[in-house]
């Protein structure tokens, strides 16, 4: 657990017990994995750039569909030979066939793109965070802790999944106690 940012004690309303609470940054979780109805693709070409999609037009001649497809990308990143966008089109299709009024998908699928950029931009990260039982000296008992990862940063009420990460330490202290008495 090395990548600690930020720490501070919890004390549960429930138990009156404290609480080390630390957040980590979660490098291990993309938005990808997190919503699937984000659809990337990456080109070899900037698709973002108007001239390009001309150029493209006039050599390969696509029909109307996909011109209006490759119209519709939305910049994600640029590396010197691969350009990843956002595929707004599928994107929706997506939602829609999970269920999310056609009425609002494009609304939708424009609010992931911004999330998503979000991250790309660094507005926000993923993180872990981690709960610990203080022992009697106040030192957090690494051993006794329960985490969570993939919590978006910018979240506004921590309080929930903390409360759920020392209700698993409760139940697992409980459930370890009474294996001991089952010795």
């Amino acid at each position: 657990m090395s990548d600690c940012f930020e720490h501070f004690d919890y004390t549960d309303d429930r138990t009156g017990l404290t609480y080390r609470v630390e957040k980590h940054y979660d490098m291990y979780t993309d938005p990808l994995d997190m919503d699937e109805s984000i659809v990337t693709q990456e080109f070899d070409w900037d698709v973002c750039d108007d001239d390009a999609v001309a150029e493209y037009i006039d050599i390969y001649h696509p029909d109307l569909r996909e011109v209006a497809i490759l119209r519709r990308m939305r910049p994600l990143t640029s590396k010197r030979l691969n350009y990843r966008v956002f595929d707004s089109t599928a994107t929706e299709s997506r939602l829609i066939r999970d269920g999310v009024d056609s009425t609002v998908a494009v609304s939708v699928a424009d609010k992931l793109y911004e999330w998503f950029r979000g991250w790309l931009d660094n507005d926000w990260h993923y993180v872990t965070l981690w709960v610990m039982p203080l022992d009697d000296k106040g030192e957090p008992q690494r051993e006794h802790g329960h985490s969570i990862s993939g919590v978006e940063s910018d979240t506004e009420d921590w309080n929930e999944y903390i409360r759920d990460l020392v209700s698993e330490i409760f139940w697992d202290k409980r459930d370890r106690a009474q294996m001991e008495l089952k010795l």
